[in-house]
């Protein structure tokens, strides 16, 4: 399993109050889904695991895409619609944000092929894995295949912070290690805004 805790910490900037509620409200989702998907995989929960590794696949590739348009942009827009679906909202599905991921160059072309590939093989483990033949060994290969990109995505995510911090464009600068007591703790905190309930969140970490 991936670790929540990132080896340098890059420390987020956009441009009004506004913007860093909206934005943070959606990087807690992240650490949210990153944790139930530790907690998940630790204990074999594998539906759980392809549930969560692609969600968070698609949040990672939001993020990139949107990072992207800044380096195009010269700016440090927080494109919210892409982030965040609230009622009412226009919907962006996931197979849409592979291919603007793909056309930003956020991913490869054989990513692409794989994420598209898995996104079938997820709905049928959601919607028919009793109605079909599929099998328990093969919801294991999804979950694992899912991890595997899931790894690969957060390294593409990393390559575009990277471009950003380059540059000097955007909202990505480097930051100073993070990690600790200080971290772990900065974590929990995000974690609980999503989870909401204190006891859930409690439980989830204590699971």
């Amino acid at each position: 399993m991936q670790k929540m805790v990132p080896a340098t910490r890059r420390i987020i900037m956009p441009d009004s109050k506004t913007d860093w509620e909206l934005f943070g409200q959606f990087i807690n989702g992240v650490a949210a889904a990153s944790e139930m998907l530790s907690k998940a995989a630790q204990n074999g929960y594998l539906v759980e695991v392809v549930c969560l590794a692609s969600n968070l696949i698609d949040a990672k590739l939001r993020l990139g895409i949107m990072l992207k348009r800044q380096i195009k942009d010269r700016n440090r827009k927080i494109h919210v619609p892409l982030l965040l679906q609230r009622k009412g909202d226009k919907p962006v599905s996931e197979r849409a944000i592979y291919k603007e991921a793909l056309a930003e160059r956020v991913i490869t072309f054989d990513q692409d092929e794989r994420l598209n590939k898995l996104y079938n093989d997820r709905n049928r483990v959601i919607h028919r894995y009793i109605i079909s033949d599929i099998t328990t060994d093969f919801v294991f290969q999804i979950a694992s295949d899912y991890e595997k990109l899931n790894g690969e995505v957060t390294a593409a995510l990393y390559k575009v912070e990277e471009e950003q911090i380059d540059l000097g464009l955007g909202i990505t600068v480097k930051g100073p290690k993070f990690e600790g007591p200080q971290a772990v703790e900065w974590l929990a905190e995000m974690t609980a805004s999503k989870h909401g309930a204190p006891w859930l969140a409690g439980a989830i970490a204590r699971k």
